[in-house]
């Protein structure tokens, strides 16, 4: 499967987790809506065996959602696998429904697992990887934790374990958002030097670097512009800044097996890029407002802000900001300066 059917199913689960929490008036949206992209790779791209026809194969790889209160997230993405379907979401969190609002392992199929006791998934995972390995099963056991999670002690129990029994058939996500149900990590618990702590008790840690480099977001409107005057799915519409899309310069921009960008080999097509009316300054840093799916996702192969540091993280939902906008800012009217529909010359394209 390529990246950009990954990435279709990414955005219908996305959809889902938003209509499936906001129908039952509960949930936890913002929680999933961070491990999407991670259960999507790993049910359609990652794990081995997994088959909705064949969902008891012993061989087949586990997943153990240990952030159990992300289920809607699982939820959509073991829908779009083809476990159960879309109607289901109308009982999410509902008595004798298969989609509580953590995972059931005797009520939902698909799940490998019940969890929502924070730290306890985790520990099972552990528990599902040592039994692997002493029956000889091929199988790999993977697990999402939150960082909100890592504050209880279970998940560092687990960890030595993981060392001690020498389990390399065993993946954990860390899905580091920065955010739990009481306000932030560094609010709440600080986790300190998290990549260090899992380093220290045996991980082999793959980690992104921290850094903020402006050439991200030069490299984000070419990688954008790089099919201009055809259409591209990915281009990047903008606010605060302008630029100009020199269509007589090819675009060298390039990109992997998988469609994510790599680097600008040749001459930069957009060009005189302004952010505020002044210059973009390459050595400068500046602060970046979008959504999850590009930033931190990969969406449309946007891979150039790695390792950037997050100071926000699902503040609003996408549908919610306009409503928001139209609503407060505009008092409900949207007037007559919205009225030419091609924009107000914040990108042009120049022959």
């Amino acid at each position: 499967m390529d990246i950009q059917e990954l990435q279709e199913i990414c955005r219908q689960v996305r959809r889902d987790i938003i209509i499936m929490t906001n129908k039952a008036g509960a949930g936890h949206p913002g929680g999933s809506l961070s491990a999407t992209e991670a259960l999507v790779a790993l049910y359609f791209d990652v794990m081995k065996g997994i088959d909705p026809k064949d969902d008891k194969n012993p061989n087949r790889d586990r997943f153990v959602l240990s952030k159990g209160h992300a289920a809607p997230a699982l939820y959509g993405t073991l829908c779009e696998r083809g476990y159960f379907g879309r109607e289901e979401f109308d009982h999410f969190r509902q008595l004798h429904g298969i989609l509580q609002g953590h995972p059931d392992v005797k009520k939902c199929p698909g799940v490998d697992a019940s969890t929502g006791s924070l730290g306890q998934g985790i520990s099972i995972a552990v528990g599902m990887a040592l039994g692997a390995k002493k029956t000889g099963n091929p199988c790999h056991v993977y697990t999402i934790i939150g960082d909100g999670e890592s504050q209880e002690g279970l998940v560092w129990e687990a960890s030595m374990a993981a060392a001690h029994y020498h389990l390399d058939n065993l993946t954990v996500i860390f899905d580091h958002n920065g955010l739990q149900i009481d306000g932030s990590n560094d609010e709440v618990m600080s986790l300190g030097d998290i990549q260090a702590k899992f380093k220290a008790f045996g991980y082999d840690v793959i980690d992104v670097a921290d850094g903020n480099d402006m050439q991200q977001v030069l490299d984000a409107l070419e990688w954008g512009a790089r099919a201009v005057p055809s259409e591209n799915g990915g281009f990047l519409q903008v606010s605060g800044l302008t630029y100009e899309i020199h269509t007589g310069v090819a675009s060298s921009a390039e990109k992997d097996e998988n469609g994510m960008f790599t680097r600008v080999s040749g001459e930069y097509r957009v060009k005189n890029v302004m952010v505020g009316g002044q210059p973009l300054e390459l050595d400068k840093t500046y602060t970046l407002a979008s959504h999850n799916y590009m930033l931190l996702g990969h969406g449309d192969g946007y891979t150039m802000f790695d390792g950037c540091e997050v100071l926000g993280e699902d503040m609003m939902v996408d549908n919610q900001v306009l409503i928001t906008y139209i609503t407060t800012t505009l008092g409900g009217v949207v007037g007559e300066q919205y009225a030419n529909p091609y924009g107000d010359g914040r990108i042009v394209a120049v022959e």
